[in-house]
């Protein structure tokens, strides 16, 4: 485990590569981060959601889907983990699952606890994500707008001239 610490994650892949077919009950995909401008792999709406979140409120630095493949006993035989996210932050590392709440049963503790145990041999934080509070629940979507978007005349000359405000530049703008 210390020597899981010093392992560039840059290189990385995934433990386990996504997947989309028809009829599937959850929602795999890929989001863009502006912090390490890469597309992410997310298996869920929720941990699109968490990766949104990492890359607007983190200090992302970088971010790995699926990191790692940790194996462990349990009273009822050997069982293995992949835990969600291994997110580099200027705060220190965190090993990261999500789960919502409503679907943590009893052997996703277990796999909690193991992943927790890793963390801590590595100098890692560890965290699960289990829900969103009302407020911080990022319901909104990124908005990517097409190349051929006409840019209107008023905001490329306020912003050649140095500029102004916002708010009077958008006062200003049409």
């Amino acid at each position: 485990m210390r020597d899981l610490a010093r392992t560039p994650i840059a290189d990385g892949t995934p433990m386990r590569w996504f997947s989309w077919r028809r009829a599937q009950r959850h929602r795999p995909g890929l989001q863009f981060l502006v912090s390490t401008g890469r597309h992410h792999g997310a298996e869920s709406l929720e941990e699109a959601r968490l990766l949104l979140a990492l890359d607007f409120a983190a200090d992302l630095i970088d971010v790995l889907s699926q990191p790692m493949r940790l194996r462990f006993d349990t009273v009822s035989g050997r069982r293995g983990h992949i835990p969600d996210f291994l997110a580099v932050t200027r705060a220190g590392v965190w090993l990261i699952d999500v789960r919502p709440r409503t679907l943590i049963e009893a052997k996703d503790l277990e796999a909690f606890a193991a992943a927790a145990e890793a963390a801590l041999a590595c100098g890692w934080h560890y965290v699960v994500v289990a829900g969103w509070k009302d407020h911080v629940a990022c319901k909104g979507r990124r908005l990517f707008l097409p190349a051929s978007a006409p840019v209107r005349p008023a905001r490329t000359a306020a912003g050649a001239h140095g500029g102004c405000p916002r708010g009077r530049h958008v006062r200003r703008t049409r």
